[in-house]
């Protein structure tokens, strides 16, 4: 019974080597830490996503309300997106206080 106990402590060892293996080879896909993706928070993924499903209709106020977060919490990720280069703004030609979103 010992030699069968030790088999299968063996076998579950090997399986959670080569579990860690694995996984240790998925992260090796993760961007480098000099990455600009390092540098974003959750809510600015999830505002990039919003961007590019809801362009050109996204604005600082349809984010706002969709993340429910306030506009000036809105403002202060878009613009740290705009200058990473990430998301664009262009002012609409009808009320030019006004920007839409686009990835």
């Amino acid at each position: 019974m010992e030699v069968k106990q030790r088999q299968l402590a063996l076998q579950a060892i090997e399986e959670f080597i080569a579990q860690r293996d694995k996984k240790m080879n998925k992260r090796k896909s993760i961007p480098a830490a000099g990455d600009p993706i390092h540098e974003l928070t959750l809510t600015q993924l999830h505002m990039i996503a919003l961007i590019k499903e809801h362009s050109p209709e996204a604005n600082n106020a349809f984010l706002s309300s969709q993340l429910k977060i306030s506009k000036p919490a809105v403002t202060k990720a878009v613009n740290q997106l705009i200058e990473k280069g990430l998301i664009l703004a262009e002012k609409k030609k009808e009320n030019q206080k006004k920007r839409s979103l686009r990835d």
